[in-house]
């Protein structure tokens, strides 16, 4: 069976997703020519996780013209964004819970007729905020160990998070040097062309 890296998406202040079954290449250098690999080499497991749709491959001839404009997908630069699974919900603040022992959000929580809500049970299925980058770095990792995959990324050639250190507030060389396994079949964020191509509907 062919594998897919799969996005699961979360929101904080700014969005962040992460995939499973395998890291694609970085996609944001200014070659005319790059491909985005989004189907992964590594581990043996095919399982779909839940509430996962798949996002079908494209190629991007440079040649489009895209409503809003695009930055990635620019004229003159050729894309191939192979297949991937997204989840069809961003990261709860439920799930981010059950992953990494605590809640760190703090915007307020609210039905859909605007009542606020309060609680654990009541805002467990609202997206989890006030996370940053090297957070969800953390999450990713965290999430395939626990899964029995291997995680995508290392820092000082580590893949435990618990050995990074703590996470920093603000910018941080270390985290910033971060790698990611490309072969790898665990949880990662997906390239800007995988998260623009399924933001436009895929």
């Amino acid at each position: 069976m062919k594998k897919f890296a799969k996005i699961l998406s979360i929101f904080a202040v700014f969005a962040l997703a992460f995939s499973f079954a395998g890291c694609s290449s970085d996609d944001d250098d200014s070659s005319d020519d790059v491909t985005i690999n989004g189907s992964g080499s590594g581990g043996t497991s095919s399982r779909i996780p839940e509430n996962f749709v798949k996002i079908p491959a494209v190629s991007i001839t440079g040649t489009e013209s895209w409503t809003p404009k695009s930055e990635i997908f620019i004229s003159g630069r050729k894309l191939e964004v192979a297949s991937f699974y997204m989840s069809d919900h961003e990261v709860t603040r439920g799930e981010y819970k059950t992953v990494m022992g605590s809640d760190p959000s703090e915007a307020d929580a609210y039905d859909k007729d605007g009542n606020e809500l309060t609680g654990d049970d009541n805002v467990k299925n609202n997206p989890v905020n006030n996370i940053n980058w090297y957070d969800a770095l953390v999450y990713c990792n965290t999430l395939s160990i626990k899964e029995n995959l291997t995680p995508c990324y290392s820092i000082d050639g580590k893949t435990d998070p618990s050995e990074w250190g703590t996470v920093p507030a603000s910018s941080d060389s270390k985290w910033n040097a971060a790698t990611c396994d490309f072969t790898a079949n665990g949880y990662r964020l997906p390239t800007e062309a995988e998260w623009e191509w399924a933001a436009r509907g895929g």
